[in-house]
């Protein structure tokens, strides 16, 4: 397919000779927050103010109203009526937070819906800004900023792919800053969650930073990111993005020119040669000439400066995925195809896992309505009460699993950990895993009332409290949950006590 979409996009600003910039962990202003936008956040929140809004979602600094914890909450636009489609979403906004766990990433610290049906991520809040803001008023980064971002944004998407998930939207905008002016890469498959939760928005994605892949040459792979992290790179050097004169000129002309591929290197005479060749690969035309992740992280490794070495983590790329990465594509159960016997067992195997995938987030909506009763049962150390025999499955107490079947339901050898700013939660997945739809993390903070919550998949057995909202000798309770037949059960590990204070 080979046709010229239709998209909004706006120019980026003008290019330039590379000038000092200011620090990175310059604050962002504060931005005036509406009666009616404190009322759109979701419930355990208070709106504090407005950090941006776009043209699919609103991000809002606000208080966690359980710890007083600062958070940055992004809830998009798009309101999912239809049960299923939101579940999926529900599903993979969860994948998403599980991507995002990398020290070169945004922290998402919970996924859900909010009453009104509309998809939301909370996140740790970047006090530095994001590029694209930092290119409108200090113009093109310095190459060696530029050479820190890029090694640390590889190493984001490197683990993010590893995790199962494709980011699909690596721009300027998605690169926020830390307090230290450290690069974290944020929304791992937020436009994967808009497109398929709602096609009718047509397409989402930005064309100043998108392969050809994007307009539909080519199923999006890993290589779809390299471009545009390759893009990224290009825009942070030059000021302005590789196709911003074409996109001027409109539409037409963009996509013209994604397709030639002709990216000429910035006028910069102070970045590496090395640095500019890689960049030119990474914005290949054909996705099979974009370098893999890992030899973008090894160049880039090597060209860093002595002066930027403490910016980047001293890590190496994980080992390679083993499952198949989720494209842009609608669900493979839908897809009417014919193939050999080989390709429709790995195609059920996908639409399995999927399955399961969609039932874990079930289990987790079903038990949102019950959550506050199993916080007040496991605060008063009652791990086996009476069910409600007459009560609705959606409303009932969750109740215990059967006490021969604790040993393999129970969630085991719980650690917890805590470093960075943030107390991090760690199990090994039960005997019978496959049964397990969700789990859920409480913290039970010494001489307080609080308990925060985090809830958890199969995929990834961890969950990540901020530091300063529990305390040293703090209790966390792992709950695994099972649903059957409507019906929610709960399996508790035995508290894990963290008595240290690192």
């Amino acid at each position: 397919m080979n046709r010229t979409p239709e998209w909004t996009g706006a120019a980026g600003a003008p290019s330039g000779p590379a000038a000092p910039r200011p620090a990175a962990h310059h604050l962002q202003p504060a931005k005036s927050l509406a009666p009616e936008q404190g009322s759109m956040v979701p419930a355990g929140y208070t709106a504090v103010r407005l950090v941006g809004a776009g043209r699919h979602a609103t991000v809002f600094l606000c208080r966690e109203d359980e710890t007083g914890s600062e958070v940055a909450v992004k809830l998009l636009h798009v309101a999912v009526e239809e049960e299923r489609p939101r579940l999926a979403a529900h599903s993979e906004l969860l994948a998403a937070g599980a991507a995002a766990r990398h020290p070169c990433s945004v922290p998402v610290l919970e996924a859900g819906v909010t009453s009104d049906h509309r998809p939301y991520v909370t996140q740790e809040f970047c006090p530095g800004g994001d590029a694209q803001s930092l290119l409108g008023t200090t113009g093109p980064f310095p190459a060696a900023d530029v050479i820190a971002i890029g090694t640390r944004l590889a190493l984001a998407l490197h683990s993010s792919h590893r995790r199962g998930v494709l980011h699909l939207a690596v721009r300027p905008g998605n690169v926020l800053f830390d307090a230290a002016g450290d690069a974290l890469l944020a929304d791992h498959g937020i436009d994967r969650v808009l497109q398929r939760a709602a096609p009718g928005l047509g397409s989402v994605f930005d064309p100043l930073y998108a392969p050809r892949e994007f307009f539909g040459w080519e199923k999006p792979g890993p290589a779809a990111d390299v471009y545009s992290l390759g893009a990224t790179l290009y825009a942070l050097l030059n000021g302005a993005p590789a196709h911003a004169e074409a996109a001027r000129a409109g539409g037409a002309e963009l996509y013209e020119a994604v397709l030639r591929g002709e990216v000429p290197h910035p006028a910069r005479p102070d970045a590496p040669e090395a640095l500019l060749t890689l960049v030119s690969r990474m914005m290949s035309v054909n996705p099979e000439g974009r370098p893999p992740l890992t030899e973008i992280h090894r160049t880039l490794r090597l060209l860093l400066p002595d002066t930027h070495s403490s910016r980047v983590p001293a890590l190496e790329p994980e080992p390679a995925p083993v499952l198949p990465l989720p494209g842009w594509d609608p669900a493979d159960e839908d897809e009417q195809v014919t193939d050999t016997g080989a390709e429709s067992a790995r195609r059920e195997a996908r639409r399995q896992a999927r399955i399961r995938l969609i039932a874990a987030c079930t289990a987790l909506v079903v038990f949102a309505g019950a959550a506050t009763a199993l916080t007040l049962l496991l605060g008063h150390g009652d791990k086996h009460p009476a069910a409600s025999p007459t009560a609705s499955p959606s409303t009932a107490v969750p109740r215990p699993v059967p006490t021969d079947q604790l040993p393999v339901l129970m969630p085991r050898h719980v650690t917890v950990t805590r470093a960075d700013g943030q107390v991090q939660v760690t199990w090994q997945l039960p005997e019978q895993a496959q049964r397990i739809s969700g789990y859920v993390v409480q913290a039970k903070v010494r001489g307080t009332q609080s308990s925060p919550r985090r809830t958890a998949g199969n995929a990834d057995p961890v969950a990540t409290f901020p530091a300063n909202s529990v305390s040293p000798g703090t209790c966390y309770t792992v709950t695994s949950l099972i649903l059957t037949n409507g019906i929610v059960e709960y399996a508790s590990a035995p508290d894990m006590c963290h008595t240290g204070t690192a």
